[in-house]
């Protein structure tokens, strides 16, 4: 933290320039930063068309994120949000929650070929979905876990509509849901002053292991242990309401099933370094962005056209890309932020 008046870091300026952050420059920051699967490819999507103006808008999952894509290390995410924050820039910190069995489902399907079975997705897709399944519930109370709002962030605040909102300075922490996505927009709109909308996007069983990930949550039954688990889920309990929270178990007690061995945690730290160490096809997707974040005065102009195409009601929109860009005169590389 940054509560004093120290010497500015070394490596958190640096960190700064590697991620194109001028501190003297009026824009905002806006650090989508949460867990995967939790609908936050969209939101930055569409935080970017309507915003990139305004604010540099980062996606960040945890720290490895600093390593990966912009060669930073020895210091973390929360570092650089309050470094920024106590050098005075505008900062948004957003987190997103979404219902524990889902988020895990789409969580396990994301590293399925890269992490989990070290294979091609079209040899995934012919996999028998018990064997998805199996693999699946070993792992269950060790993925798609944590809530960064209370965790990271330490913000505690939550609205009667189970959203969570923080003002402190100049720093503003939220926490949306997607159950409430339809709603995003007007929300995003009235904290930023600023007209977003957010449409729906990447959708997982749009992907090309969607077919599988459809028969699968079709079929699949929760283990009464694994059931278990998720009703006394802390986050369920924080961010639904009871009648939300009464809701989700009439609607998954009929699909309880036996229970099942799962991993322990020791077990699972082994199967993940394991799988990570043989992983031949874990690779950093970058182009899942309806919108790359490129600041170029180009990609503006896409960004213009994007926001009339939405306007005008249409819900494939062109997506915003330098390659697609009409002009080519792009900033220099310091300043592409879309990373």
């Amino acid at each position: 933290m940054f509560s004093s008046s120290p010497q500015p870091s070394t490596r958190l300026s640096l960190a700064n320039k590697k991620m194109g952050i001028d501190p003297k420059s009026n824009k905002g920051l806006i650090f989508v930063y949460c867990p995967p699967k939790v609908g936050s490819t969209s939101l930055v999507s569409y935080l970017r068309i309507y915003l990139n103006h305004a604010y540099t808008i980062f996606h960040m999952h945890d720290d490895s994120t600093l390593r990966v894509l912009y060669k930073i290390t020895g210091v973390t995410v929360n570092e650089i949000i309050q470094y920024n924050i106590f050098l005075g820039a505008q900062v948004y910190v957003i987190d997103v929650f979404r219902e524990p069995i889902e988020r895990k489902m789409s969580h396990y399907f994301e590293e399925l070929e890269s992490l989990h079975f070290n294979n091609t997705e079209s040899s995934i897709n012919q996999y028998d979905v018990v064997k998805i399944t199996k693999r699946f519930n070993q792992i269950f109370p060790y993925i798609g876990v944590g809530d960064y709002y209370t965790d990271v962030y330490q913000k505690t605040e939550v609205n009667e509509s189970r959203v969570g909102l923080t003002i402190d300075k100049n720093a503003t922490y939220i926490k949306l849901r997607l159950r409430d996505s339809k709603t995003w927009g007007s929300t995003l709109s009235r904290l930023f002053r600023s007209e977003v909308v957010v449409l729906p996007d990447h959708e997982t069983a749009k992907k090309p292991l969607g077919e599988l990930y459809t028969r699968f949550k079709a079929q699949y039954k929760i283990p009464r242990n694994l059931f278990e688990l998720v009703v006394n889920d802390v986050s369920l309990n924080r961010y639904m309401t009871e009648s939300e929270r009464a809701e989700y178990v009439k609607k998954w007690s009929p699909l309880v099933s036996e229970e099942v061995y799962t991993f322990t945690e020791s077990e699972y730290l082994l199967y993940k370094e394991i799988s990570m160490e043989n992983s031949f096809y874990r690779r950093v997707k970058m182009d899942h962005y309806l919108d790359e974040g490129c600041p170029c005065l180009s990609c503006d102009a896409s960004r213009r056209a994007a926001r009339v195409q939405i306007k005008n009601g249409r819900t494939n929109i062109s997506r915003v890309a330098h390659a697609n860009a009409p002009m080519k005169k792009r900033l220099p590389l310091s300043l592409n932020v879309y990373k």
